[in-house]
């Protein structure tokens, strides 16, 4: 399965890094900015065997990378108890995680949320500060509309 993976970067080049072992670096966000050396997590997108060497295809932009750093970060996520039902990105400005457990005794908004935000804080800081909202998810259309849209900010030209 296509999960986190970690590298340090070796040497930077426009839409390739090379890293600890061959990767090209897919999906950038605009906004972040990469140096040489420098740690970083990404989500394995693929793999390219088309080459004589093996190369992973990486992201930082992609839905699943939210959806893993959640699976990372939070114990129910990665132990099944709390689902991620529906993410939405735009990467590098806002992420919207809808979230639902099937126990009616655990609030699984508030549990990736956390104390005083604490869980869904440490997720930010690894994409740069990127505005995360934790949505309760509901199979009906309708509800996860209109919850979606109020934590929106519409703003027209």
């Amino acid at each position: 399965t296509l999960s986190l993976s970690k590298a340090i970067v070796i040497r930077l080049l426009p839409y390739s890094i090379f890293s600890t072992v061959p990767t090209i670096l897919r999906d950038i966000v605009d906004t972040e900015t990469i140096y040489n050396r420098q740690r970083l997590k990404c989500y394995l997108k693929g793999i390219d065997d088309k080459k004589k060497d093996l190369t992973l295809i990486l992201s930082r932009s992609d839905k699943n990378f939210i959806r893993n750093l959640f699976k990372e970060h939070i114990q129910e996520v990665s132990e099944g108890i709390i689902t991620i039902e529906s993410v939405s990105r735009v990467a590098g400005i806002r992420s919207k995680v809808a979230v639902y457990s099937k126990d009616p005794n655990i609030d699984a908004k508030g549990s990736c949320i956390g104390p005083d935000g604490t869980r869904v804080m440490s997720i930010k800081t690894e994409v740069n500060d990127e505005r995360i909202d934790v949505v309760q998810y509901t199979d009906k259309f309708k509800s996860l509309t209109i919850v979606n849209i109020s934590v929106s900010t519409i703003s027209l030209p």
